[in-house]
């Protein structure tokens, strides 16, 4: 470690401390980084590369065990870790390298490198990418079917720069790199597929004002621009080529920059980025999004496994513990669909085939039908039984924006969360399962409630809220509305059991927790909480069967301990030579 910081040290005093040296260079220089043994990042698709600021100075990341964005100076080797960063994604840099744009619980934020607290620039989704230009604008994807969107980095209502063509089969426009004139911009373009192959894929340029779409070279994974050239990847392997800003224009043969780099086809995002002077980073490995589902007990005893490499989420367990409902994210065809595991056989089968994303399955009392959101719901609420008898029909139509949360055990109330596009914020209310007629608001506030799930007695509404700063776990009660708060610093939860006494939920950081409740006349009374084990690596979401005595683990991928190989610097990358490989 110590001889590969002096080395790093002097590779980076060439071009930050001697950048007039770069005229007397004409071939790469490689250093190899071994992050510090305390950091454990998470380089895939759904995380960060590892992502190198603008003069070369730091990298960030996104750490392992709750999702929190990492600074790392390769200057004086400090870690920065940034407060209220949880749960992110795909982070990117301001232009002057002071901030640092990502996204985190369905919102786009930025935040500052000393200490300052996030703040939120708008809603997004389901995002793909952003990037941030000398303007103070912000370019990126809201969802994993969309095009781009340019919004200030001040905050406002994001508008659309780009549009998918159907005759092209585009299903999205993602990972957005604003170009030096900070007008113009690279983007994947990424087309539908039935038969998993990518023949469309290309990266195009657009431009802010909407009027430019031109198509630059093919590639099925994002592009970065910098030193008179266009980075991307063909399999695992970066390329280069010069590009004109300018004008817009390839010129002479791509090469070769580096090889064997971590590329999630199943996000379109490989690892790996550039300087404006000269840096290129990239972390060596294989990895591909999604992992089979865990089964544990409360104890911490792996029961079973179940499913593939799939990327999958939400997690439920049907009433009689028998089956799982989930997301799944089929590579294929490039569809997101409800599936359901038998988990007495391992089997999967799908229940629903759209085109548009559907998500966050709730099974009704009986086990019989389904509800579900489509692409994190432009409008209505779906519904379909589970034996496939009958035509999925709308359970709810509706202008809002709305994502399933929870059906009451007496089959009456269906819980679901707002978006609420104007304030930034979320919303839990409710639906009348037999009216059907209006939203009713269950917990409402100027801060965002999410994650709600009802008690087994229907009685109680458990949510996180942000109301402290960090996003904390709260019961609410359903009819008087007063609220008890049980825990800080809560990264997913809860999740109830058989009984309104007892529910589960998982600390930022990784620990499942199990908290202990009773009651009284007035409301909640006591609250005694226990830590029970660190849930598996990588995982970001679970459910707890409705007896208790099984837990469903879903991951981001597949790890032991997240050793990678030491990643990989290089230097005037753009001088690559074959003998430097």
């Amino acid at each position: 470690w110590i001889v590969a910081a002096l080395c790093l040290a002097a590779l980076i005093a060439v071009t930050v401390i001697r950048p007039t040296a770069e005229n007397s260079i004409h071939s790469s220089l490689s250093a190899s980084i071994i992050l510090p043994d305390s950091l454990k990042p998470l380089f895939f698709g759904g995380g960060s590369p590892p992502l190198i600021s603008p003069d070369g100075k730091h990298l960030a990341c996104i750490e392992a065990g709750g999702g929190q964005i990492v600074v790392y100076s390769l200057e004086d080797k400090k870690l920065i870790r940034l407060i209220q960063t949880e749960g992110s994604s795909h982070p990117f840099w301001s232009p002057d390298g002071k901030y640092i744009g990502f996204f985190s619980q369905s919102r786009l934020k930025r935040t500052d490198l000393i200490g300052g607290t996030p703040v939120t620039v708008c809603l997004a989704r389901n995002p793909r990418g952003g990037s941030w230009n000398q303007f103070d604008q912000i370019i990126f994807t809201d969802d994993y079917q969309a095009p781009i969107l340019l919004v200030s980095s001040n905050g406002g209502i994001p508008v659309e720069i780009t549009t998918l063509d159907s005759s092209r089969k585009e299903g999205s426009h993602r990972f957005p790199y604003f170009l030096p004139d900070g007008k113009h911009f690279l983007f994947l373009n990424r087309t539908k597929s039935e038969s998993g192959e990518a023949e469309g894929d290309a990266i195009y340029v657009g431009s802010v004002d909407g009027k430019v779409k031109k198509m630059v070279t093919r590639s099925s994974t994002n592009a970065m621009y910098a030193n008179g050239h266009i980075v991307y990847i063909q399999n695992r392997t970066i390329m280069a080529q010069r590009f004109d800003a300018d004008n817009l224009e390839l010129s002479g043969d791509p090469f070769v920059v580096e090889n064997n780099v971590i590329n999630d086809i199943s996000w379109n995002y490989a690892m790996f980025s550039v300087s404006a002077n000269g840096i290129l980073l990239s972390q060596p490995g294989k990895l591909f999004s999604g992992a089979p589902v865990l089964i544990y007990s409360p104890e911490g005893k792996m029961i079973k496994s179940v499913g593939g490499m799939d990327e999958q989420n939400t997690p439920r367990f049907s009433p009689d513990g028998r089956k799982l409902a989930v997301w799944l994210y089929e590579l294929k065809s490039r569809r997101t669909n409800i599936w359901i595991y038998d988990l007495q056989t391992g089997t999967k089968t799908r229940l629903t085939n759209g085109t548009e994303g559907e998500f966050a399955p709730i099974w009704s009392p009986d086990g019989n039908r389904i509800i579900y959101s489509i692409r994190f719901n432009r409008g209505a609420l779906y519904e379909t039984f589970t034996n496939r008898s009958s035509e999925i029909k709308k359970f709810f139509p509706s202008g809002e924006f709305l994502l399933t949360m929870d059906w009451s055990r007496d089959g009456k109330k269906v819980l679901v969360q707002k978006l609420n596009p104007a304030l930034n914020n979320s919303d839990i209310c409710w639906i009348d399962d037999e009216k059907r007629d209006v939203i009713h608001p269950l917990v409402v506030s100027q801060y965002d409630e999410i994650d709600g799930r009802l008690s087994p007695d229907g009685k109680w509404v458990s949510y996180r809220s942000n109301e402290s700063g960090d996003y904390g776990l709260y019961i609410s009660s359903f009819n008087s509305g007063q609220s008890w708060k049980i825990d800080d610093n809560v990264g997913i939860g809860a999740r109830w059991s058989s009984s309104p006494a007892e529910l589960f939920y998982i600390k930022k950081g990784g620990m499942l927790m199990r908290a202990s409740i009773s009651y009284s006349k007035d409301g909640i009374e006591n609250v005694s909480k226990k830590e029970l084990y660190k849930v598996p690596l990588t995982t970001y979401n679970f459910d707890v069967s409705r007896d208790g005595r099984s837990i469903a683990f879903v991951r981001a991928f597949e790890a032991q301990d997240l050793h990678y190989p030491p990643m990989s610097m290089k230097l005037f990358w753009y001088n690559t030579k074959k003998e430097d490989l």
